[in-house]
């Protein structure tokens, strides 16, 4: 495997352009440069389509990072009147997905998610683009809304 570096500039604007994720963070930490946590949030509620095989899907754009995912934190908020009715996942700007939900048939009220480090599903890839959550209710009877969802996103 073949790793490389390229950094030009100084400390304070220091650019580092590596060959693959890994050797990037370790570029950018051996010029001292420290990773910074943002985060981005939608709060624009969204109905969810009752008994819907098609998914409806809700952005946020995240921006302003020059290295791989360090850390990501997802938190979100729907209201349902059976959370088990719902599918939902999340999709990364370089199309990687993580399931969040997944239909169970549980007569739960609404799905709510606070701080889940999902780091793994999206650490090797930069966390600058378009994030979609996907969400569908694939059973018949209620509606569901998603409320708010949010990234908390920590790189370079």
């Amino acid at each position: 495997m073949l790793a490389g570096i390229l950094v030009s500039g100084t400390k304070r604007s220091a650019g580092v352009v590596a060959l693959d994720g890994s050797t990037d963070a370790l570029a950018s930490r051996a010029l001292g440069l420290d990773s910074r946590t943002v985060t981005f949030k939608n709060k624009a509620k969204l109905e969810i389509p009752d008994n819907d095989r098609s998914y409806s899907t809700s952005d946020i754009e995240v921006s302003g990072f020059s290295s791989a995912t360090e850390k990501l934190k997802f938190s979100m908020s729907a209201k349902a009147q059976r959370r088990g009715d719902l599918d939902v996942f999340l999709r990364s700007p370089s199309g990687r997905i993580r399931w969040i939900n997944k239909q169970k048939g549980s007569n739960a009220k609404n799905l709510k998610i606070q701080k889940a480090d999902y780091t793994k599903s999206f650490s090797s890839s930069s966390p600058n683009g378009i994030w979609q959550l996907n969400i569908r209710d694939i059973r018949k009877g209620n509606t569901a809304t998603l409320q708010e969802y949010s990234l908390r996103v920590s790189a370079l």
